[in-house]
């Protein structure tokens, strides 16, 4: 037994307990906002006897800081801020991605004012106004929580809990993806992805498959039209749409909670609402959602009742689906649409787009349709004031990579130069 595990012993077996009972420590008001599901990075076989999240770290305090209680109190409340802000975003420790590291970071820097995460003044723990912060953390304070929570993932993936570590290098803040043009997809691909989504409604055979079928388009419809992240879609509901009056002109609107728990809103176009009006026929609801209502804006349709065509007399039964199933989902959508063009026929000169397109699905993410919603604003609109509100970015040179000119454009530039033979 090395030093650094924990022992056997009823001395370190009992900090264990004490640590994991209750959590958030001292505050058991705020216990139940934390997510106890299997998260999609949770190993099978870990090397630790945990069952949950909180107990995995708990595990790691008492390796780490079980021989100083100053450091025992700085680890956990690192820990602790890091698991009320991702339950606070809809995840589980497990599920939280390098990119949701990203996002935190930024949250610490600038955390919205109306986070629930946030309290005016420091309180005592045992206080109901407590909160893990009191506004943004400074420089050195950010980089020594990151030090710490580097160690948690460490840990983490080491002793088999998480199948893979996504925390950041010692350059603790990524930088923006350079070229996000490069991690968007293009018509073609769109067109097979709209192709195979076609077939695979026209092929349901039974309610549930029909009303899967609908699902499915309607998720992807979403994340291209709105531009959402995963953990947006799975914490939405349908009266977050909101109708919207102005002098120019009316439309409709969706309020959402993104990156760093920050609220917005996102204009949403005619076609977005015609996916909004053809999901909800589906389903059997109005076609238009409702202020105040509750019915998810992607629902788990497990609770669908098979003598039921309708979901309007069951809605109280349908619950939202958790970020991993739209992950998984728009995958099988990407790897299913590939499948559709490497088995399409057609002209010799366009087997080799068909192939680059469908291995350019095969690696795509659901982010992809982010990307490519912007790109495609970016392409239409040259003010990146109004592509910079669409996509929620705090920096309008986030926005910017999108506008970079690719090596499409410098090719046809080449085309045009003089020649001299």
């Amino acid at each position: 037994m090395t030093n650094n595990m924990v022992s056997n012993r009823p001395a370190d077996q009992q900090l264990v307990r004490e640590i994991s009972e209750v959590f958030p420590w001292g505050h058991p008001q705020w216990a139940q906002s934390i997510p106890v599901r299997r998260g999609f990075l949770r190993n099978d076989r870990p090397l630790i006897s945990a069952d949950t999240d909180c107990e995995a770290v708990a595990m790691w305090l008492a390796e780490v800081a079980k021989n100083s209680e100053r450091t025992l109190e700085a680890y956990k409340r690192e820990a602790e801020r890091l698991l009320l802000w991702a339950a606070d975003s809809g995840m589980a420790l497990s599920e939280v991605l390098r990119d949701d590291l990203s996002a935190y970071h930024d949250f610490l820097e600038d955390p919205p004012k109306n986070s629930p995460l946030i309290g005016k003044k420091v309180y005592k723990r045992t206080d109901i106004r407590w909160r893990p912060f009191t506004g943004a953390l400074s420089e050195n304070s950010i980089k020594a929580s990151f030090t710490i929570l580097r160690s948690l993932y460490s840990y983490l993936s080491s002793s088999a809990w998480l199948r893979a570590n996504p925390f950041p290098d010692k350059k603790f803040k990524p930088a923006p993806e350079p070229d996000p043009g490069k991690r968007s997809l293009n018509k073609f691909e769109m067109r097979a992805i709209f192709s195979w989504l076609s077939v695979n409604s026209t092929s349901a055979k039974t309610d549930f498959q029909r009303l899967t079928a609908a699902r499915t388009r309607w998720v992807v419809a979403i994340l291209l039209h709105l531009g959402l992240r995963e953990s947006e879609c799975a914490m939405a509901s349908m009266g977050d749409f909101e109708y919207v009056r102005q002098a120019k002109r009316n439309f409709w609107e969706l309020a959402v909670t993104g990156k760093g728990g920050k609220r917005a809103s996102i204009a949403a176009s005619e076609q977005c609402m015609q996916e909004v009006q053809r999901f909800r026929v589906e389903l059997g609801l109005s076609p238009m959602p409702s202020p105040g209502e509750e019915f998810p804006l992607v629902p788990d349709l497990r609770q669908f009742r098979k003598n039921s065509s309708e979901a309007a007399s069951q809605a109280k039964y349908f619950k939202p689906v958790e970020r991993t199933l739209i992950y998984k989902l728009v995958k099988d959508v990407f790897r299913r649409a590939a499948d559709l063009l490497e088995a399409a026929g057609g002209p010799e000169e366009d087997a080799a787009e068909r192939a680059h397109a469908a291995a350019n699905l095969r690696r795509a993410s659901p982010h992809w349709l982010r990307h490519t919603s912007i790109t495609d604003l970016v392409a239409v609109e040259p003010d990146l004031t109004i592509a910079q509100k669409f996509a929620r970015h705090t920096n309008i040179n986030t926005t910017a990579h999108y506008a970079k000119k690719g090596n499409e454009e410098v090719a046809d530039r080449l085309e045009k130069r003089p020649r001299y033979e």
